[in-house]
């Protein structure tokens, strides 16, 4: 199992305000197909914070469901929902139905916030000249 985390801002569209979405994918490379449940965001306290919407196309996440070799899962999550939590955050994790664990890259995660965090302070001086 593979993961990307991103850090996606994007502004100074002229149609759109605006947003800043942390994109995450997460993708088969093994031999066999895994049935995957929804992502979460692991705390360094020991909780979990659990992504079950796609802040961007705006659909419920209950699973992700089969993953074949070789497929992938994307999905995009406003950092406003756990915003109370950003200096508490971990990696990101998915369980599959049998209930193994597939941890994310901490410095991944880390490095999606501070782009995020980079590109909110970016668009806000922006708007404010």
């Amino acid at each position: 199992m593979n993961f990307n985390v991103l850090g996606i801002n994007v502004s100074n569209h002229e149609e759109y305000a605006a947003f800043h979405v942390l994109g995450i994918n997460v993708s088969n490379h093994g031999k066999y197909p895994v049935f995957l449940k929804y992502p979460r965001i692991e705390l360094k306290n020991g909780l979990h914070l659990p992504i079950i919407k796609d802040d961007f196309y705006g659909n419920t996440i209950s699973e992700i469901g089969k993953l074949e070799p070789g497929d992938s899962f994307e999905m995009m999550s406003n950092p406003a929902n756990y915003a109370n939590y950003m200096h508490e955050l971990d990696y990101i994790t998915v369980y599959d139905k049998i209930g193994r664990k597939f941890k994310g890259n901490s410095e991944e995660l880390n490095k999606a916030v501070n782009d995020l965090n980079e590109g909110i302070i970016s668009y806000n001086k922006s708007v404010s000249e």
